[in-house]
This record gives C-alpha cells, sequence and structure tokens, in this order.
C-alpha cells in the first residue's frame, strides 16, 4: 500500500510538472486577435500596420515621434475644409463691407438688399459644412458605441481569466449601462438640440434685431454644464465600484493561493507558484488587449475630434472678423454655428474620455495579480 502511495505521487508530480512548463512558458492564446471588435477596416489596418494588434503591442510604433507625427497629420487633413470656409466667408464679409461703403453715399435700399444676400450666402456656406460637422460626429460616436459594445465585454472575459470574476461581472454590466445612457442622451436629446439650434440660428439671421446668438450660447454653455456633471458621476460611480470589488477579488485570489499551498500536500507549494505563473501569463495578455483598446479607441474618435475642433477655431476667428466689419447678420450666423460645433466637441470628447478612463482604469487596478 505504502509502495503504491509512492508511485501514485510520483506519477502525479512527472505530469504535473512537465505539463504547466510546456502550457504557461509564454501567454496562452486566447484567440482574440481573431476579430476587429467592430472597429472600420482602414481604423483596423492602420492598426495592425502599425504593430498594433489585441494580442501583441509594438512599442517602437508608440513613441513620440510617432505619435507626435501621426497628430500633425491628422490636423493637416481636417484643417483644410475650415481654412476654406474661413477664406470664403472673410470675401463675403470684405464685400458686404465694401458695398455697404459705398452704398452709404448712394442708396441704403441697395445696401440692404446687398446685406441679404451676403448673409444668406454665407449661411449657406457655413450650414452645409455644420452639417457635416454634425453628420461625421454622430457617425463616430455610432462607431465608438459599437466598438465599446464588443471590446469591453471581451476585455472582461479576460480579468474574469486572470481571477477577477466579481469585478470583470460588475464593471461589465456597470460600463455598457453607462455607455449606453450616455448614447441616448446624446443621440436623443443634444444632437437633436444642436440642430435646433441651427435652426433659430438662421431665423435669427433673417432679423439681426433679435439678437438670438446671446442664447444660443447660452444653450451650449448648459449642455457643457451638464456634460460635465455626467462625466463627474459617472468617472466617481466606476472608480467607487472598481476599488470595491478590486478588493474583494484580491482576498478571494490570495486565500485560493494559501488554501492550495497548504491543503494540498508535497505539491501545494508548487501548484500555488504554477497558477501565479498561469495569471501572469493571462496579464501579459491583458494588459496588451487594454492598451489595444485604448488606442484604438483614440485613433477611432480623433479624427471626427479634430475636424470638429478645427471648425470650432475657424469659426471663433470668421466670427471676430464679422463683428470687425459690423456685418451684425452673418455674425449672429457664425455665433450659433460655433455653439453647434462646440456642442458636437463636447460629446465626442467626453465619450472619448468615458473609453479611455474605463480601461485604463481597469488595466491600472487590475494589474497586480
Amino acid at each position: 500500500m505504502r509502495t503504491f502511495k509512492i508511485i501514485t505521487f510520483i506519477v502525479v508530480a512527472l505530469v504535473f510538472f512537465m505539463i504547466p512548463m510546456k502550457a504557461f512558458a509564454e501567454p496562452p492564446d486566447l484567440g482574440l486577435s481573431d476579430s476587429n471588435y467592430s472597429l472600420p477596416s482602414d481604423i483596423t489596418d492602420k492598426l495592425y500596420d502599425n504593430g498594433i494588434t489585441p494580442d501583441n503591442t509594438d512599442t517602437n510604433s508608440l513613441n513620440v515621434e510617432n505619435i507626435v507625427s501621426y497628430l500633425w497629420n491628422e490636423l493637416c487633413t481636417y484643417i483644410v475644409s475650415p481654412i476654406r470656409l474661413l477664406v470664403s466667408i472673410s470675401i463675403i464679409v470684405l464685400v458686404c463691407s465694401l458695398v455697404g461703403t459705398i452704398s452709404d453715399a448712394t442708396n441704403e435700399t441697395v445696401k440692404k438688399v446687398f446685406n441679404i444676400i451676403c448673409v444668406v450666402s454665407g449661411t449657406t456656406l457655413i450650414t452645409v459644412n455644420v452639417s457635416d460637422v454634425i453628420a461625421y460626429g454622430e457617425k463616430t460616436l455610432e462607431q465608438g458605441k459599437v466598438f465599446i459594445s464588443s471590446f469591453i465585454p471581451a476585455f472582461a472575459g479576460v480579468i474574469s481569466m486572470s481571477g477577477r470574476v466579481t469585478s470583470a461581472t460588475v464593471l461589465n454590466s456597470f460600463i455598457m449601462g453607462g455607455i449606453q445612457l450616455f448614447m441616448q442622451l446624446a443621440t436623443g436629446i443634444f444632437l437633436p438640440l444642436s440642430i435646433c439650434i441651427m435652426g433659430v440660428t438662421l431665423a435669427g439671421s433673417v432679423n439681426s434685431d433679435l439678437k438670438l446668438s446671446a442664447f444660443c450660447d447660452t444653450i451650449k454653455k448648459i449642455v457643457i454644464w451638464l456634460l460635465g456633471i455626467i462625466m463627474t458621476i459617472f468617472v466617481a460611480l466606476l472608480g467607487l465600484q472598481t476599488f470595491i470589488t478590486s478588493g474583494a477579488d484580491s482576498v478571494g485570489l490570495k486565500a485560493t493561493k494559501f488554501t492550495v499551498s497548504n491543503a494540498v500536500p508535497f505539491i501545494g507549494g508548487a501548484i500555488s507558484d504554477a497558477l501565479s505563473v498561469m495569471l501572469g501569463g493571462v496579464g501579459v495578455i491583458k494588459n496588451n488587449f487594454g492598451v489595444f483598446g485604448v488606442i484604438a479607441g483614440a485613433v477611432l474618435m480623433l479624427p471626427s475630434v479634430f475636424s470638429a475642433l478645427c471648425y470650432k477655431l475657424i469659426l471663433s476667428f470668421a466670427y471676430s472678423i464679422s463683428e470687425m466689419f459690423s456685418v451684425n447678420g452673418l455674425s449672429q450666423v457664425i455665433k450659433g454655428a460655433e455653439s453647434v460645433v462646440s456642442i458636437i466637441l463636447a460629446l465626442l470628447c467626453c465619450f472619448l474620455l468615458m473609453t479611455v478612463i474605463c480601461i485604463s482604469l481597469m488595466l491600472f487596478l487590475f494589474g497586480g495579480i
């Protein structure tokens, strides 16, 4: 009987030491790279061409020079159309001012008619460009929602494999619920409200005495203020949920290791060490996967953010030019358009920050084993 126990122990020990060393010498392949996580094909190709994949990230592509070069190229790409708009508005303002100066000495009616023509021309140009910004922003938000809806559950699955089952379950539900609520507010309230602001601005351009641009500017400030409150509450609740669940899972992991190490005769310590090695391999995958999510979310959102930012800056500059030459009707249109673009920019930045903060916080708090 004693001989049988010794032989059994030797066989179990040999099997244990042969199989795990082979299985966990390197991070296991979880098949994470088999999906693009609902990213547009051009974004996926751009990431993969630079060595950024869900299961591996080439650190050479993330140096300061490459990042600055990417940001500069994106900025140069999306500044062209706003500059064209600025040149067109400047020409309209200068012509309107010139005709107004000439008409002062000849005919006041001609001045009013030509002023209306200039305002209508400028309004048409501004409306077309701002409509493109709204459409592009709405499309980007929808793509971001689809990406997060596929990435966060997968990321939560990787976290649960590293022993953080409670944290993964709670945070997956919380983040997905927060993203869904934000998208409902964005598409159901804020985007329609921005379109209404543009309509009010166009109505105000007919009669510059109405001063509707001040009303639009107030609405813009209220929307941005509300978005700030929503972001603050979301991040605060996410942090609390993460700290609470992370502590519970850490206690559970340590208890499991202690139990295995002391309850299993002879090889309990080895099993506990092997468990740490396995969790370390999953942790490497988790870190790579999380970094991929942050980079993918940024690359997806930044083009639309740059487009809205460029239009906001250009419209602010165009407003200064219009005010300088006292083209009041066109000034109100430009100011209203700038308020609309500011709302779109705030929505995009909030969604981008939500994506980056969620993934980064999960990486930071679940980095240990």
